[in-house]
């Protein structure tokens, strides 16, 4: 009788179990991918005598996603060049969308000169999201892009992936 008295609490805890674990489904994630332009504005550099260049730039811009959103693009870059080789770059972005939702982003990339002769620099790299407001609060998630720039003029291409909270 206790036998059959512990199948029944143990059946009953399995059942009770499953039916939680079932109904807490996990965000699923989704992908934003998008076009900009900009332009990048350099705001301070040190030239030392050793052929190393640091600087920081400033970029604003615009972008148009493939659902048919836009908003636009406001970057704060760390760069540094050494020998004319590359610039290896660090940076935060805030993408501000038509709604006034915004994604904050820390991106690392490299931008070296275009081999194909296209443009003058070409780049490309990963970000990773660190917060987002309104309809994008509690956004996780990571991001690639790749581009180009001709003197201050960037265009580019990025894709993020990210999970929301569920509602």
């Amino acid at each position: 009788m206790v036998a059959k008295k512990s199948l029944i609490f143990a059946i009953g805890l399995f059942v009770i179990s499953v039916w939680i674990w079932g109904s807490a489904t996990p965000a699923l994630s989704e992908t934003i991918n998008c076009k900009g332009e900009g332009k990048s504005v350099p705001l301070t550099m040190i030239n030392d005598s050793t052929g190393s260049i640091i600087g920081i730039n400033e970029s604003k811009g615009s972008f148009t996603c493939d659902s048919g959103e836009t908003g636009t693009e406001h970057d704060l870059l760390l760069w540094e060049q050494n020998e004319r080789k590359e610039l290896l770059i660090q940076g935060y972005s805030i993408l501000t969308f038509k709604d006034n939702s915004k994604i904050i982003m820390k991106s690392k990339f490299t931008e070296i000169p275009d081999p194909k002769g296209e443009a003058q620099w070409i780049f490309n790299g990963t970000s990773d999201i660190l917060r987002g407001n309104m309809r994008f609060n509690g956004i996780k998630g990571s991001g690639s892009f790749k581009g180009r720039q001709n003197g201050y003029n960037i265009d580019m291409e990025w894709t993020l992936t990210f999970t929301l909270p569920k509602k």
